[in-house]
């Protein structure tokens, strides 16, 4: 859900730092990113990152649910690309199974 108002944003990102913070952390981990990675796709420093998931700081409520939106789009992503390297794999798999349907000859049984 894309948020196109401050009012938007206010009702979805709490005003504990520690709610913000904590979710900052998970997604990042989520995406096996380091803070220097993450704040490379949020435009920001890694201080900014590393000061932000200590709670340290929190930045205003459309910084946040930004930052919070880019990263949850991250992991979608990441899950998408996952679900196609499944079926990749799956069709893989399938098509290898096929093939040696296709040549194998049962062996003959003798009475």
């Amino acid at each position: 859900m894309e948020i196109t108002s401050k009012t938007q944003a206010t009702e979805q990102v709490q005003t504990n730092p520690m709610t913000f913070a904590k979710e900052l952390k998970d997604l990042r981990q989520r995406l096996g990113l380091s803070q220097v990675e993450a704040a490379a796709a949020l435009h920001m420093s890694k201080d900014w990152v590393s000061i932000c998931e200590r709670g340290g700081s929190v930045p205003n409520l459309i910084s946040q649910a930004g930052a919070l939106q880019i990263l949850r789009a991250a992991v979608v992503a990441a899950n998408a690309n996952e679900a196609a390297k499944a079926e990749a794999y799956r069709r893989t798999l399938a098509a290898s199974n096929d093939a040696f349907a296709e040549r194998y000859v049962p062996p003959t049984i003798h009475h």
